[in-house]
């Protein structure tokens, strides 16, 4: 497994998550796979193990990594509540700008919307037919 050198000079940490997430997300790491030991994950990214374990912490928290003292670092099958709970903390505590959280909402919408119209059964076709009969027909009814 192989990761590209960290050339940006600030937050490295994030640049480190970035990549081990993608490899989760292009299928080349999962769940229960052990990533390579400290000294040689850092030498490969070009970061310090400082760095490293800093990333591997942050990930620890979202329960995207599994860390076992002196066994390794394992990949986890998170779910979703798992990852909204920390998320929702760093939102609550990190000064961010209101035009990264729309960018996250629409990212999360879409995908959202998108999973649900592969994988909607005609039943819950139906009542999104009727709920939107139901919003159509109150266009007019401000309260409403």
């Amino acid at each position: 497994m192989q990761f590209e050198k960290i050339t940006k000079p600030h937050k490295t940490y994030q640049e480190v998550l970035k990549q081990i997430n993608n490899r989760v997300i292009e299928g080349k790491l999962r769940p229960g796979d052990r990533l390579m030991g400290e000294r040689e994950m850092a030498a490969e990214l070009g970061v310090s193990r400082t760095t490293l374990r800093e990333a591997l912490r942050t990930m620890e928290f979202l329960g995207l990594v599994k860390i076992k003292p002196g066994g390794g670092t394992f990949i986890q099958d998170a779910q979703l509540n798992e990852i909204i709970s920390p998320l929702a903390l760093a939102l609550s505590v990190e000064p961010i700008r209101i035009e990264e959280l729309w960018e996250t909402r629409i990212t999360l919408e879409v995908k959202c919307a998108g999973l649900a119209a592969l994988r909607a059964s005609e039943e819950d076709m139906q009542r999104i037919a009727d709920a939107l009969r139901d919003m159509q027909a109150q266009l007019g009814d401000l309260d409403a």
